[in-house]
């Protein structure tokens, strides 16, 4: 019988090292020993294969978080070297970054197209700023992002949905629901509540907090949103 052997792919180089968690990066991985049918993995994730030869291929994040992260390959059976590759910090500075904003002004306070949406929120709530209309409203099903819908329980309680990003996706925000009984000279109640989860995918849930108040009469809600590092403007 003949008999083959195959050596192991080894991994000399990754380019660029680092990427933002909204995935997308091309990398570049070079070595040798790459083979045909090759798997690479990012944290344990699939990257896409966009193009490669028997030293060099390029390959695309996944979504993804975290720093320090084993990118290998395995061909034939046979695994690669690991080499490390960090996804950036999730802020609002490394989401602006990805962002085609075609000469709009991408500033955290900023409302590029004078529709009522800060640049802050639409990274908060999901919403690209250069293409929103405005009155987009959030909904787990289908799915849209956009502001945070009103609704009522079978109680009728107040309720407000909204998009929020999930640990290690936006870790420099603070979501906070609170409702009142009177958009004039009100005292904001921080709601008691815990929210209602709905994990869509590693980057987004949908929330629906209920209001902790069943006095009658009129209730109003809102949603503040803050940055723990204010970027710089």
């Amino acid at each position: 019988p003949l008999l083959f052997s195959y050596f192991p792919p080894q991994i000399t180089s990754i380019s660029p090292a680092n990427g933002p968690t909204s995935g997308g990066t091309v990398i570049t991985v070079r070595g040798s020993n790459f083979g045909i049918s090759k798997v690479v993995t990012i944290g344990g994730k699939s990257a896409a294969i966009a193009a490669g030869s028997d030293g060099e291929v390029l390959v695309t994040t996944p979504v993804g978080t975290g720093s320090s992260l084993p990118l290998a390959m395995t061909t034939a059976g046979q695994s690669s070297n690991t080499l490390l590759f960090s996804y950036d910090p999730a802020t609002f500075a490394s989401w602006e970054s990805t962002i085609a904003w075609g000469g709009l002004s991408s500033a955290p306070e900023s409302d590029p197209r004078g529709n009522g949406w800060k640049n802050l929120l639409s990274y908060a709530l999901g919403v690209n700023p250069p293409t929103t209309h405005g009155g987009e409203i959030a909904s787990r099903n289908p799915v849209s992002f956009g502001r945070p819908a009103m609704t009522t329980d079978a109680l009728g309680r107040l309720q407000i949905g909204f998009w929020c990003r999930r640990t290690g996706y936006g870790d420099d925000l603070v979501y906070q629901v609170q409702f009142g009984g009177d958009l004039v000279g009100t005292a904001w109640e921080p709601a008691t509540n815990p929210p209602a989860v709905d994990a869509w995918d590693d980057v987004w849930e949908y929330r629906v907090v209920t209001d902790h108040s069943s006095a009658g009469g009129r209730r109003f809600a809102r949603l503040r949103v803050e940055t723990t590092s204010p970027p710089s403007p």
